[in-house]
C-alpha cells in the first residue's frame, strides 16, 4: 500500500542516497545512477538492458504470474510483430514498451533481413487463455504458439458456428489438440455440446486471455 504523499526516488529530482542494499549511504548524482550501478553488479550495461532482458517464466510460475496484464500486453505485441507490424509499433498499439516486450517474450523474437526484429516462426512461450471444454470456458495454460493460434481460431470459429449454425465451420478442428499444461487436450466440436453451452450463456467472455486471475 502505497503511503500517502509518499513520492517514489524515481520521481524526484537530484541526488539519491540508498538507505539499504550493497550501496547503502553511498550517493548517487540521481536515482537512475543508482539504478544502472545496480543492473551492472547483475551484469547488465544499465538498467535499461535490465528491464529489457528477457524474462523466463514456466508453468511452475502459476497463473497469477503468467496473466500478468504486462506479460499479456507483450503476447498481444508478440501476435502484432508476427502480422507484419514492427516491434516499435506493435508494443504501442499493445500499449506497452518495447523493454517489456522483450522481457517477457524476447525468447519468440529474432533479427530478420536489415537487421530488423522479427518474430520467429514458432515459440514455446505459455499464456494463460480461457478455453472451450465441455463445461464451458475455463482459464487454462495453453503452451506455444501452434495451441494459442488453435485456441483462438477454435474459439472464432465456434462463436460463427454459434450464430449461423453451419457445422462446416468446426470440421477443421475435429481431432485436433493443444498443449494444455504440457498434456494434449483435444479441442470441442461436438455441435451439441456446443449448442448447449451457447444456449447455457457459457461462451460469452471478452478476451481470449484469462482476466482477473492477479492477485
Amino acid at each position: 500500500m502505497t503511503r500517502k504523499g509518499y513520492v517514489h526516488p524515481s520521481q524526484r529530482p537530484g541526488a539519491y542516497t540508498p538507505t539499504r542494499g550493497q550501496f547503502v549511504g553511498q550517493t548517487f548524482a540521481s536515482y537512475r545512477q543508482y539504478q544502472n550501478a545496480s543492473a551492472r553488479t547483475r551484469g547488465f550495461a544499465s538498467a535499461a538492458r535490465r528491464l529489457a532482458a528477457p524474462r523466463k517464466l514456466s508453468l511452475k510460475d502459476g497463473l497469477a504470474a503468467l496473466a500478468r496484464p504486462s506479460r499479456v500486453r507483450a503476447l498481444e505485441a508478440l501476435g502484432r510483430v508476427r502480422a507484419g507490424e514492427t516491434i516499435a509499433t506493435a508494443a504501442r498499439e499493445a500499449e506497452t514498451t518495447v523493454g517489456t516486450f522483450k522481457r517477457y517474450a524476447g525468447s519468440a523474437l529474432r533479427k530478420g533481413k536489415g537487421g530488423r526484429v522479427v518474430a520467429r516462426r514458432s515459440d514455446q512461450l505459455p499464456a494463460v487463455m480461457e478455453v472451450i471444454t465441455t463445461a464451458g470456458f475455463k482459464p487454462m495454460l495453453v503452451v506455444g504458439s501452434r495451441s494459442r493460434s488453435l485456441v483462438g481460431s477454435h474459439t472464432a470459429a465456434v462463436r460463427r458456428f454459434l450464430g449461423n449454425g453451419n457445422i462446416d465451420e468446426l470440421r477443421p478442428f475435429v481431432g485436433k489438440t493443444v498443449n494444455v499444461e504440457g498434456a494434449e487436450i483435444p479441442l470441442v466440436t461436438d455441435p451439441r455440446v456446443l449448442t448447449r453451452l451457447g444456449r447455457e450463456g457459457r461462451l460469452s467472455i471478452e478476451s481470449l486471455y484469462a482476466k482477473g486471475l492477479v492477485a
